[in-house]
């Protein structure tokens, strides 16, 4: 049988079915005393976000999201309204929406960086019944390190408060009674985009991972753990409560809640690199005390551009009486333990006086992390020149200045950055011939590939698609490798940045990557001003 059909199709204006609502704060109702006094000030919000439908949505991915997002909404607006809790100043949105996409055609109508929110929170497969799911924990994702951030911490102090249930038999101790933990960025949900530099809000994400039913039939209603979505709805409603009614007193507590967090988390980072260091032969002692030192000073440094981000956020100051003590410490706690690191393996004895302070990167003013990617390098990595002002700092609160970023009208002329047709294998130059370019994206948010490669010819969708197959590492960090591009760092500072995040670095895919998204209009390569 043939059967022969005509097929008729039109381009028309779509539209995205996004559900919103808005607990308004007194800076909405003019009832604030900031408000009044400043109302050119644009009123804040504090965003709860939660996917509604993918192409294979389920009880725990993400009924379980959705249906917290709707009884946090119902049980604070209950609360304000019977006046059990004054409202808040900054006001609180509810966004349920087709995921990813939902997310982008909010941000698209959101009135630019000022209507953008202070910070979200992303609620993603938050009710699965740990015994029967697999155990995954109940984890406070973190936004990634390129973006400066102070809600990571939050939501972490928040599920350990969460966590006092369960009494010892002398009552003089208490324990959870539910797995939770702290995680890395790892992306995969609408927090990817909310916390792109370039979007500027910071957002973690509340999941429960991993799931033995993710993306099955068998994640039904009957794997759904209603302490678990209790938690999860409990734990939003603190998050965004607090945020929401936030002033200088809050801010100055929360920062101090940052600077324990990292103490923690260097005195980790040195336990575990002490015990790599015990068990490497013929590596130097002086080699792994640089990396340490590195590392320790590019996680202060991201701290306190996380504190300077919390102080304008919900101060509206650049540097309150608080920022500076807290920042010092910050920079005494990496100092600390890489001393600490270099007693413990003997590589060096003492670090010379003053510690970390002979490392430019952490004893000078809080950078975005240039600066230290070109004095922490290996020898045998690139070393660009001079440290970024710290003006050239992304901002946290939105995108850059139209006139920073690469206009998307376009590409810029083949003569501007390396072909993707010259040397190396299939059109992919070698490392040492784009390490130095600066790469720019030319629009605003994630880098979306998949669809832009429909517009290359079918050879090289189907050579990239092979790509992606053989580093499938690579493509996991990707999105952490673009964030880092702000138009100013080199192409061999943003594989630095990454491998200070994430532990990955591989030069070639780093070429081949590039290269791809400048065949895909989504990427310039300039050279270094």
């Amino acid at each position: 049988m043939v059967l022969e059909a005509r097929l008729k199709g039109r381009l028309y204006d779509g539209a995205i079915e996004n559900v919103s609502a808005v607990l308004p704060g007194r800076d909405a109702l003019g009832s604030h005393p900031s408000r009044s006094a400043r109302p050119e000030r644009p009123a804040e919000e504090v965003l709860l976000v939660a996917h509604l439908c993918h192409p294979k949505p389920s009880a725990n991915d993400n009924a379980s999201g959705a249906g917290a997002l709707l009884e946090t909404a119902r049980v604070l607006a209950n609360l304000v309204a019977s006046g059990r809790l004054p409202r808040p100043h900054r006001s609180i949105r509810f966004l349920l929406v087709p995921e990813m996409t939902g997310t982008y055609a909010y941000l698209a109508t959101a009135g630019g960086p000022d209507g953008r929110p202070v910070a979200a929170l992303n609620l993603d497969m938050v009710g699965g019944h740990q015994g029967l799911c697999g155990g995954g924990p109940l984890q406070a994702e973190y936004p990634p390190l390129a973006t400066p951030d102070f809600t990571g911490d939050l939501l972490s102090a928040v599920l350990d408060a969460l966590s006092d249930e369960g009494r010892s038999f002398s009552g003089s101790s208490s324990s959870a009674l539910f797995n939770h933990a702290r995680s890395p960025f790892s992306g995969g949900s609408d927090h990817y985009i909310l916390s792109d530099p370039t979007v500027g809000v910071p957002c973690p994400m509340l999941i429960q991972f991993p799931d033995r039913f993710y993306h099955t039939s068998a994640d039904t209603l009957d794997k759904i753990d209603p302490d678990m979505l209790r938690r999860a709805a409990t734990a939003a409603a603190l998050y965004l409560y607090f945020l929401a009614s936030a002033g200088p007193r809050e801010a100055a507590w929360l920062g101090g809640v940052m600077t324990g967090f990292f103490a923690r988390d260097a005195s980790r980072l040195v336990d575990e690199a002490v015990a790599l260091s015990a068990h490497a032969r013929g590596s130097s002692g002086a080699g792994h005390l640089t990396e340490v030192a590195s590392r320790l000073a590019f996680r202060a440094d991201r701290k306190r551009a996380g504190l300077r981000a919390l102080a304008r956020a919900l101060t509206g100051e650049t540097e309150p009486a608080w920022l500076g003590p807290l920042e010092e410490e910050v920079a005494s706690a990496a100092t600390r333990e890489a001393e600490r690191f270099a007693r413990l393996v003997g590589a060096l004895g003492e670090l010379p006086t003053g510690g970390l302070a002979e490392l430019p990167a952490a004893a000078g003013p809080p950078p975005d992390g240039a600066s230290l990617a070109r004095t922490a390098a290996p020898a045998d990595q690139p070393s660009p020149t001079g440290p970024e002002p710290a003006t050239d700092r992304p901002s946290p609160t939105g995108p850059e200045p139209a006139t920073d970023r690469p206009s998307p009208t376009g590409p810029e002329p083949a003569t501007d950055r390396p072909s993707p047709t010259g040397p190396g294998s299939e059109g992919i130059p070698p490392w040492t011939d784009v390490s130095d370019f600066v790469p720019r994206r030319v629009h605003p948010g994630p880098v979306q590939v998949r669809p832009a490669l429909r517009s290359l010819p079918p050879e090289r969708r189907e050579f990239w698609y092979a790509h992606q197959k053989a580093n499938e590492k690579g493509y996991r960090v990707a999105a952490q490798l673009v964030y880092w591009m702000d138009g100013r760092r080199t192409l061999a500072e943003v594989a630095r940045f990454l491998e200070l995040e994430t532990g990955f670095r591989d030069e070639a895919f780093t070429a081949a990557y590039v290269t791809l998204l400048v065949e895909c209009r989504l990427l310039r390569l300039s050279p270094q001003a």
